[in-house]
């Protein structure tokens, strides 16, 4: 005996292989973004332990973004910045660095000490970063909207006096 698919079966069959597929992709990016965002969070946390007592770290800023470390600011020397940039690709799980450091005085403002507290909560915040003028701690960067009560509230305990912030809430 023959027996026949009715076409929408076929259909519906051919629909849910699709519905499968979408989901499978849509759970892939999610779980391969979370592992990412550890990942950066690690980078940026060894970072943070290597550089906290460096002095060639103080006029430099960094974020970390899909493995790629973005170093800013300025070093004393070329010494200085090349100590930078050996302790940054010293960190095995990086993929690279984009390095826009300059050459130039280095001075420690009044405020480097909050700089330093505030380093020290953005270690967990991979895609933030602080910059120091002569006046004030400049806080750059992206983070997600779940992360940003958490982070705000540990940057109140500091209380910082010349905090500007230009951060981007993702969703």
């Amino acid at each position: 005996m023959i027996r026949t698919i009715p076409p929408n079966t076929l259909t519906n069959t051919k629909l849910g292989a699709i519905i499968k597929q979408i989901w499978a992709t849509v759970l892939f990016i999610a779980i391969t973004s979370c592992g990412q965002d550890k990942r950066d969070q690690r980078i940026k946390a060894d970072i943070y332990s290597k550089a906290k007592d460096d002095v060639n770290f103080a006029g430099v800023a960094y974020s970390v973004t899909d493995g790629i470390v973005k170093l800013s600011g300025s070093c004393a020397s070329k010494d200085s910045r090349e100590s930078v940039l050996r302790t940054v690709k010293s960190i095995q799980i990086i993929d690279s660095v984009e390095n826009r450091l300059s050459i130039s005085a280095v001075t420690l403002p009044k405020h480097y000490a909050v700089k330093r507290r505030l380093d020290s909560i953005l270690a967990a915040y991979p895609t933030t970063q602080l910059r120091m003028t002569d006046t004030n701690i400049l806080m750059e960067g992206k983070i997600n909207r779940s992360d940003m009560a958490r982070l705000s509230a540990a940057i109140e305990k500091i209380r910082p006096e010349n905090l500007v912030t230009n951060i981007s809430i993702t969703p």
